[in-house]
Order: structure tokens, then C-alpha cells, then sequence
């Protein structure tokens, strides 16, 4: 029998993680392994208020495209 063990997260791609505070949203890690983003995402939840967010790079390339099609809008 052969036995097929499925590696998690085998290409975890790098993200950028931030808390939300009282003057907006604060970098806490940058080009962390989604994996441990994820973990740290999801023990936000158990203190009842989730202040994390997770960015990728994508995310990243969006808010700036917007920016710049706001701008033209000036």
C-alpha cells in the first residue's frame, strides 16, 4: 500500500500582516509566510475582536491601480 502524505502550504506565498489601531492600520509583519498570516489571523478571533488583516501583493497592486484611477478623476 502505498501512503500519500499531503504537504500543507507547500508554496506559501509571502504577505504582509496588519492591526488595525487607533490611527488606522499599522504594518506588524511584513513578508511572512501566509501559513503563520493565517494563524495569527485566526487567533484574532478568539479574543472576540479581530484587528488583523492580511495583504498580498495583489491587494497591494489593486489599491494602488484605484489610487491612480482616482487621481485622474481630481
Amino acid at each position: 500500500m502505498k501512503r500519500v502524505i499531503k504537504a500543507s502550504h507547500q508554496s506559501d506565498r509571502l504577505v504582509n500582516l496588519l492591526a488595525k489601531t487607533d490611527d488606522g492600520w499599522k504594518y506588524v509583519f511584513k513578508g511572512i509566510p501566509e501559513s503563520k498570516a493565517e494563524a495569527i489571523w485566526k487567533a484574532g478571533f478568539a479574543t472576540g475582536q479581530n484587528n488583523f488583516s492580511i495583504e498580498t501583493d495583489e491587494d497591494i497592486r489593486i489599491r494602488e491601480m484605484n489610487q491612480k484611477t482616482l487621481r485622474g478623476r481630481e
